[in-house]
């Protein structure tokens, strides 16, 4: 049984600490990619209380898009406690994580999720690892 994107919604999880300068950017393209693939989606900005004003330029994203959330962690740090927060906060079928300094293309989020649509269980992005190229990893990391 097939249980692609299409039969569910995908939750995208962005850690963010002080990236105001990189949020227009990264939103515009995530919105762009999204809008080629039929899916419902949600953009989870977790920050970690920037100082900046990475919230403020989310807050004026969501209030134009209401699948664009932001949350805040007051008094925690860390890229893996942001997306685990983040995906406790969704019920979506579908999770996946982003950097937020554009270091991770959005443009590639359709070919990923295409993936999942063709029955594969998870799809990585890597600028390391040509297509299928998982053929020399360690056996611990199949797992």
């Amino acid at each position: 049984m097939n249980t692609a994107p299409a039969n569910g919604q995908f939750a995208l999880v962005i850690p963010t600490l002080n990236e105001a300068g990189n949020m227009p950017a990264l939103l515009d393209r995530v919105q762009i990619a999204l809008a080629r693939v039929d899916l419902d989606y949600q953009l989870l900005i977790v920050d970690d209380d920037s100082q900046d004003a990475t919230a403020d330029i989310v807050n004026e994203y969501s209030r134009r898009d209401p699948r664009i959330r932001l949350l805040v962690r007051k008094g925690a740090r860390g890229l893996a406690g942001a997306v685990i927060y983040g995906w406790k906060h969704t019920d979506a079928t579908f999770l996946g994580v982003m950097d937020a300094d554009l270091q991770h293309p959005p443009e590639t989020l359709p070919q990923l999720l295409n993936a999942l649509r063709e029955g594969n269980d998870i799809a990585i992005g890597s600028r390391y690892a040509q297509k299928h190229s998982i053929s020399n990893w360690n056996a611990l990391r199949h797992f």
